[in-house]
C-alpha cells in the first residue's frame, strides 16, 4: 500500500487498486502486459505511481490507466521500490545485486549506493541509507555519505 493525500494505491501479486477517497471506494488499475508480478509500488507527492517487477519499473501519471517503462536502468530483478520523501527520489533495490538506485522522473540521471548485500528494500533517514536484506538483517550506512555514484542514463 502506498498513499499521497487521499490517493491510495494497493497491490497484490498481479493486481492493482486505486482509491481517490482515502480507501473508502476502490477501482482496479491497469497494469503493463509485460509485468509478470508486482514486487513494489510507490506514489510520489504529485500523485505519480511507480510499480516494479522482476522485468523492470513502470510509471503512471494518470492513476494507473496507462504506464510507461522507466529505463534503461543499471539494475535488474527489482525487489522493491518506494518514494523517499527526504531524498525526493524513488529508491529501487534488486535481488540480483547490491546497489540501491535513486532516481527522479523524467529519468535522465540516477544515483546509487553500494549496499554490500542484495537488499529487499531501502529507505533513508536523516541522511543515512538503511536497507533490509533477505538473509543478512538490516544494513545501515553509519557515515551518512553521499551516493556512491551518479550517472546519466544513456
Amino acid at each position: 500500500v502506498s498513499s499521497q493525500g487521499n490517493l491510495v494505491f494497493a497491490t497484490e501479486l498481479n493486481r492493482l487498486f486505486v482509491s481517490n477517497n482515502d480507501g473508502v471506494t476502490w477501482a482496479p488499475g491497469l497494469l503493463p502486459t509485460e509485468l509478470s508480478q508486482i514486487t513494489g509500488a510507490a506514489v510520489g507527492p504529485d500523485g505519480s505511481l511507480w510499480v516494479s517487477s522482476p522485468q523492470g519499473i513502470w510509471a503512471s501519471r494518470d492513476q494507473a490507466q496507462t504506464f510507461h517503462r522507466i529505463g534503461p536502468l543499471p539494475i535488474t530483478d527489482i525487489s522493491d521500490l518506494n518514494f523517499d520523501a527526504g531524498l525526493q527520489q524513488v529508491l529501487a533495490t534488486s535481488y540480483a545485486g547490491n546497489l540501491v538506485l535513486g532516481f527522479k522522473e523524467p529519468v535522465s540521471k540516477w544515483s546509487y549506493w553500494v549496499a554490500g548485500w542484495p537488499l529487499r528494500m531501502a529507505v533513508s533517514d536523516g541522511g543515512r541509507m538503511m536497507g533490509a536484506s533477505l538473509f543478512h538483517g538490516v544494513v545501515v550506512d553509519q557515515q551518512g555519505e553521499a551516493p556512491s555514484g551518479h550517472r546519466g542514463a544513456d
